[in-house]
This record gives structure tokens, C-alpha cells and sequence, in this order.
């Protein structure tokens, strides 16, 4: 797994706990030692300064889990992963990306959306996609998850405060981290055929719903919201991982 963090930890750790090997990266050799604790083989991975481990290269899968940061470190970055992966004995590649790669396109969008990003993020992760793809003979499943909320990531701390926020009526894309871990540690096990999934919750409530319960629920100020402007908004179907997962229910957001 190449990013023990937020998300990659907690699926490692499933992943180690239902008797898979797993080894994975993180940046310092501080942290490696602190996850190492918890049965996992960690190495300490910084691009550029150094390329990633060879011993990664030798499973059965591999798991992709870091967060874009600046275009050219991040998609040189995944070049230097793809470059590895493609001269590699490993057959399944799976990538975590993001809905970011669909615009605010006022309608509801699935994996066959072909619409540009109005994101930098989304522009990136569009473009990691496309360098995963482009490997031959492998199985790519690229996961474009919806924003992630869980233990460390309060919703209701989000926006607590702030005001004129923009787009109140538009529908939320979320999704619990324990549903993304779920959802992953069984496609490692159960995919064949290269495949792009949204994986997001089945909820859609409003911007200003959503977040102003999660802030009430803390007790923190709630957040103003502008009707000013007009609104864009873009709703993701995750009707190909149900029909993937059909007995699969995703958590409720609140």
C-alpha cells in the first residue's frame, strides 16, 4: 500500500487482520516505526528524494492511496509508481481518486461522465487516472470516492462560523471512511476486469442541512449560507458499486 494515512491505515489494517500480508509506506521513519507496531511491514517513502520500495513490487495487489498535492511532484509521482507497477509481477492496481474529476455541472453523474474538472484537484486526479490506465496487461480499478468524514474528520467542524457560503441547496457527496475501507478490501480480493467506481453515500441532503446539523450536533456555531448566487451543484450516482456489492449498504451520514 503506498499511503498509511487517514484512509490507507485503517484499510491496511482490515486488510491485515483478514490474514493478507501487507506492507506500506509514509513519509518518516517515525511514523513507519509507530504503525510497525500494529503488524505492519511500513517503509518510509518521500518522492523524490527517494523511489519506492522494491518490496512492494513483489504482491499480489497494490493500493494507491495518496492525497494529490502540487500537479507536477503528484503526477510525477504516479508516473514513477506506473513506471514500477508496469515492469512488476503485480496484477491489480487500485487507485483512490476522487468525484472531484466531474465539474459543478447542475446534474446527476455517473462513471460515464466525460465533463472537464473545474478543479485543480480534479484536473490531477484526471490525469493520474489516465497514467494507471495507460498500464498494459494489469487490472486498474480506480475508486473516485466522495468527500470523507469519519473519526478526525467532523463534518460539523467543516464550516462551523463561517458565513456567505455559497450553493445551500446543493446536494452533499460524502461518504463514511469506514464504508471506503469496506468497499476496498473487497474489490483487492474480488476484481478481474479494469474498472472506474463512484463511491459515494446513497444521502444527498442539502449543503445547508448537512452542515448545519453537524455543527448543531457539536454544539458549535452553525454556518451562514449565501442565496445570493447562483447555484451549481453535481450529484454522483453510486449505482455501479450497489449493483457490484448488491447486498452492500453504505452507513447514514449523520
Amino acid at each position: 500500500m503506498f499511503g498509511l494515512g487517514w484512509l490507507g491505515l485503517p484499510l491496511a489494517k482490515k486488510l491485515a487482520s483478514s490474514e493478507w500480508t501487507v506492507l506500506g509506506t509514509v513519509r518518516s521513519q517515525e511514523k513507519a516505526e509507530t504503525i510497525s507496531m500494529v503488524g505492519i511491514t511500513v517503509y518510509p517513502f518521500h518522492f523524490p528524494e527517494n523511489s519506492a520500495p522494491d518490496a512492494l513490487f513483489e504482491s499480489d495487489a497494490a493500493i494507491i492511496t495518496l492525497p494529490p498535492g502540487k500537479s507536477d511532484s503528484y503526477l510525477a509521482l504516479i508516473s514513477h509508481l506506473a513506471e514500477k507497477l508496469a515492469s512488476s509481477s503485480i496484477q491489480h492496481i487500485l487507485f483512490t481518486s476522487s468525484t472531484s474529476v466531474y465539474p459543478e455541472c447542475n446534474a446527476q453523474v455517473d462513471e460515464t461522465y466525460k465533463g472537464v474538472p473545474d478543479s485543480e484537484t480534479g484536473k490531477i486526479l484526471l490525469e493520474a487516472e489516465r497514467i494507471l490506465f495507460s498500464i498494459p496487461n494489469k487490472t486498474i480499478s480506480v475508486l473516485r470516492l466522495g468527500g470523507l468524514i469519519g473519526e478526525g474528520r467532523n463534518p460539523g467542524r467543516f464550516l462551523s462560523g463561517k458565513k456567505n457560503i455559497p450553493n445551500p441547496d446543493c446536494p452533499v457527496n460524502l461518504l463514511k471512511g469506514e464504508d471506503a475501507v469496506e468497499i476496498i478490501a473487497q474489490l483487492v480480493s474480488n476484481e478481474k476486469a479494469s474498472e472506474t467506481y463512484n463511491i459515494v453515500s446513497s444521502e444527498h441532503p442539502s449543503r445547508k442541512d448537512f452542515y448545519t446539523k453537524a455543527t448543531q450536533d457539536l454544539g458549535l456555531e452553525v454556518p451562514l449560507f449565501s442565496h445570493s448566487d447562483m447555484q451549481t451543484w453535481k450529484l454522483i450516482s453510486n449505482q455501479k458499486i450497489l449493483v457490484r456489492f448488491p447486498g452492500f449498504e453504505f452507513r447514514t451520514l449523520g
